[in-house]
């Protein structure tokens, strides 16, 4: 995915970021994973840390497979900022917080099942990590 469009970056944040050789959410997942990382990427950036450190974290989230940008969000509305936070959830109560926010949000189609929600807790702990907090 195109820098700009991972939420909440946008143009101008872009092409800062472009300016530090960062285009895709990969490359800043990978020049991001760790605080040193951060902290340098914003001192070419301008861009704060903990910025930085929530852009990586939704990009993280977002690239466990069936989680994508949307449900990352949903997660975040959640309390689930990181795949740390994530791997210590509970699915049970993770799927009704879900299906609240989808019932009051409208921002997805469905909720996601306990199902898919226990597989990413899962993926999520296999990850938690992989960006330093």
């Amino acid at each position: 995915m195109q820098i700009a469009d991972v939420e909440g970056i946008g143009a101008a944040h872009a092409s800062r970021l472009a300016a530090a050789d960062i285009a895709t959410d990969s490359d800043l997942l990978r020049a991001g994973a760790t605080r040193a990382d951060r902290l340098g990427l914003a001192s070419r950036t301008g861009i704060g840390e903990l910025v930085l450190r929530g852009w990586v974290n939704h990009i993280d989230l977002a690239q466990l497979e069936g989680v994508g940008p949307g449900y990352a969000s949903l997660l975040l509305a959640a309390g689930v900022d990181c795949c740390a936070e994530l791997a210590r959830r509970d699915a049970e109560h993770l799927t009704a917080t879900m299906i609240d926010l989808v019932a009051t949000r409208a921002t997805m189609r469905r909720a996601p099942d306990r199902s898919e929600i226990a597989r990413w807790i899962e993926m999520a702990g296999e990850r938690a990590a992989a960006v330093e907090q």
